[in-house]
């Protein structure tokens, strides 16, 4: 249920960095002034960093559990979420790319709070024998 409560909090995080990028990007309130467009990028940024380090810990758990690699839809499209908002986060550190915030966010949080909702651990596996396993990865 931790897991879950993270989850949770990762896109809620997600989602309020997205909210200020919609208000940065359309300017439509009143306090919008240009002083405040560069501290709300920076506030966007930090809201995100604080997500994606919660994201890449709920990840990788997800990733790897006591009884191996789980490979399976859910955890994988919350890592790939994971490996491509800390791409686009790093490379706004160098060259503005805040508009792909606007598709990334919302996407990423609807993949956690999905995460949350549905995932369970694998079941147990099978170890095949040495002869059944070699001839399952060769082919």
């Amino acid at each position: 249920m931790a897991g879950a409560t993270l989850e949770i909090a990762a896109a809620i995080l997600y989602l309020c960095a997205f909210v200020l990028q919609v208000m940065t990007v359309r300017g439509n309130d009143a306090q919008a002034t240009m002083k405040s467009k560069p501290s709300r990028s920076l506030l966007t940024l930090a809201l995100a960093a604080m997500a994606l380090l919660i994201h890449l810990k709920l990840s990788f758990h997800q990733l790897v559990g006591d009884s191996g690699f789980d490979f399976s839809l859910l955890p994988v499209s919350v890592a790939l979420f994971a490996v491509i908002n800390l791409i686009v986060i790093t490379s706004c550190l160098h060259q503005p790319m805040h508009n792909l915030f606007l598709l990334l966010f919302p996407a990423t949080a609807l993949a956690l709070v999905v995460s949350a909702l549905y995932y369970r651990e694998p079941a147990a596996t099978r170890i095949l024998a040495p002869g059944l396993g070699a001839s399952v990865h060769c082919c």
